[in-house]
């Protein structure tokens, strides 16, 4: 690697804005080509743009009129999709979330010391420390996630640290705002990801006075463009329904942060780079480097850069993989679209029939006077009243002919049925699943059988979140390498503890969620610490199996209980 590309690279790396280095050409450039492929990645996924705000609709039950058949007919939206992702939250959040442990450290290679153990140990109190008492809302943002993963499909979190707080920060972004192209295999393989975020005014002046963005202007076009790029709403709507007043002089400015790729330094190999465009003015107001200077690797041969390896910031969390090879996945908002729209149709037809059959109406002959003008219409009774009417024939029901309506059939019923058992199935909402009894006298064995065949599906989602969660503790601990103070302070049990910035050097160590996938029940848990806990006495660490007995028991303040040994009640059977 030439010295220059190399003094060139360290530059950009250390600089807190790379525009001040380019003219206003390559500016210009650069900004057409972010808004062109920013328009490309728009356009590839049209499709899953259309079943988002679709299964959004449905899932938030918005009100409607309906005029067919009939004004003001029966429009009632079944709450089959929130359901499920209701059911999918309450169990994923506790389970994957408890007490204030969720990350722990793998020890990689020999330790016959157990110092690496120890770092270990260190480096997990420190970074459970930053997840839930440092960065403030790091578990919101986690159950936002858990949440709506189950009904979009995916949910992405970025991390970065924050120079202004002097903290790592990780935050939940919908995935409507995060643009990729839509064939891309992987965050890895995407040629670009855009983050479509919103700034208020005081916001933009902060980074301008503090040199993160150039200074440039917004106000005059703020309320004019913006509504092009307003993705809180489809785009049939995003004319007539704003997220801004037009009037309120401090409503949102839109900006793309597009992570890419670009030759800033003209060696022909592009570098991985963020670049923050104001949409309104496509005017460039930000570009840093996207990788760290180790992260160079050079041909030893020719002394040439080979490979730049990027920092990612997106971690992607998915619930299901789409059977198209889509980036975006699939959650209940398109597994249960069609069933739920099959129900509401179905009990629309009902309610709107029963509505029918019980208004009545049908026809009069001219012989009978009654009704407004004593030539028909409606009547109005109140309790126990009767009406006069005047008929000329001898028989008044011979004078009126109901009109004949049409009842709910049984065929439509059972259909009905069907429809609701089906969509119930796929998601998961059985009785076991539900804390309802299925029979009397069934085996403990038998039933957590029947509780781990249920949770076969779910198994599967939470190894996905795993892999998502080990992806983001990952980020966090190559942050804390980076800009963690040499000596850190934090408090463990209104204990004051200390971590080294050394801590985080080496690769000894992995960082992994505590939490299993295989065991995401209360009810898994216990069963297997039982079976551990027959194993005492066999050479193995007693009070370490004691101590996780207690643990799936959910035992608070386990040290202070202080308990060596410990026999498991038997089954009296």
């Amino acid at each position: 690697m030439a010295e220059n590309d190399k003094t060139t690279l360290e530059k950009y790396v250390n600089s807190q804005n790379i525009t001040e280095f380019l003219d206003t050409t390559k500016l210009n450039e650069i900004s057409q080509w972010v808004s062109d492929e920013y328009s490309v990645d728009l356009q590839s996924r049209e499709d899953w743009e259309k079943e988002y705000y679709k299964g959004k609709k449905l899932a938030l039950m918005v009100e409607e009129a309906k005029t067919f058949p009939f004004e003001g007919a029966s429009n009632v939206k079944f709450p089959l999709i929130i359901q499920a992702v209701l059911n999918f939250s309450a169990r994923a959040y506790p389970n994957l979330i408890k007490n204030r442990d969720v990350v722990k450290c793998k020890v990689i290679g020999e330790d016959p010391e157990g110092e690496k153990k120890a770092r270990g140990i260190r480096i997990a109190e420190h970074m459970n420390y930053q997840l839930f008492d440092q960065i403030d809302d790091w578990e919101e943002n986690t159950d936002k996630v858990l949440s709506c993963i189950a009904l979009y499909g995916v949910y992405f979190k970025k991390t970065w640290f924050s120079f202004e707080k002097r903290i790592n920060v990780s935050k939940a972004i919908d995935p409507i705002r995060v643009v990729i192209n839509y064939h891309a295999k992987s965050l890895e393989d995407a040629p670009r990801i855009t983050h479509v975020y919103t700034l208020l005014p005081n916001e933009i002046e902060e980074r301008i006075r503090s040199g993160m963005f150039v200074k440039f202007d917004y106000e005059s076009t703020k309320q004019e463009v913006d509504d092009e790029v307003n993705l809180d709403y489809p785009k049939d709507d995003r004319g007539y329904k704003r997220a801004n007043n037009p009037n309120d002089l401090d409503s949102p400015v839109t900006f793309l942060e597009q992570h890419r790729w670009l030759d800033l330094d003209n060696d022909g190999y592009k570098e991985p780079y963020v670049v923050t465009m104001h949409h309104a003015t496509k005017e460039i107001v930000r570009i840093v480097a996207r990788f760290d200077i180790d992260g160079i690797k050079v041909n030893p041969d020719t002394n040439e850069i080979m490979k730049i390896e990027p920092v990612q910031y997106f971690t992607r969390f998915i619930f299901l993989q789409a059977l198209d090879g889509g980036i975006y996945g699939m959650g209940f908002s398109k597994l249960l679209y069609h069933m739920n729209e099959i129900i509401n149709t179905s009990v629309n037809q009902m309610f709107d029939a029963s509505t029918d059959q019980i208004t009545g109406g049908g026809f009069i002959t001219q012989g009978v006077e009654v009704g407004k003008g004593h030539e028909g219409g409606r009547i109005y009774f109140k309790f126990g009243e009767y009406k006069m009417v005047k008929s000329k024939g001898d028989d008044l029901r011979k004078n009126i002919l109901p009109r004949e309506t049409a009842k709910p059939s049984l065929v439509h019923i059972k259909l009905l049925e069907l429809m609701l058992k089906a969509s119930e199935k796929l998601g998961s909402n059985i009785e076991l699943l539900s804390g309802k009894q299925t029979g009397s006298n069934i085996p403990a064995a038998t039933t957590l059988a029947l509780i781990e065949q249920g949770l076969q599906m779910f198994t599967a989602i939470y190894k996905r979140i795993y892999r998502g969660f080990k992806s983001e503790f990952r980020k966090l601990y190559r942050l804390n390498r980076l800009y963690l103070d040499e000596t850190e302070y934090y408090t463990v049990l209104d204990n004051e503890r200390a971590i080294a910035k050394e801590d985080y050097e080496d690769k000894s160590l992995d960082v992994v969620p505590v939490s299993d996938p295989n065991n995401i029940t209360n009810v898994q848990k216990i069963m297997v610490a039982q079976e551990l806990m027959q194993l005492k006495g066999t050479g193995l660490n007693d009070k370490e199996i004691t101590r996780r007995y207690l643990e799936a028991l959910n035992i608070p303040d386990i040290d202070d209980l202080g308990v060596e040994e410990m026999k498991i009640p038997q089954d009296p059977e």
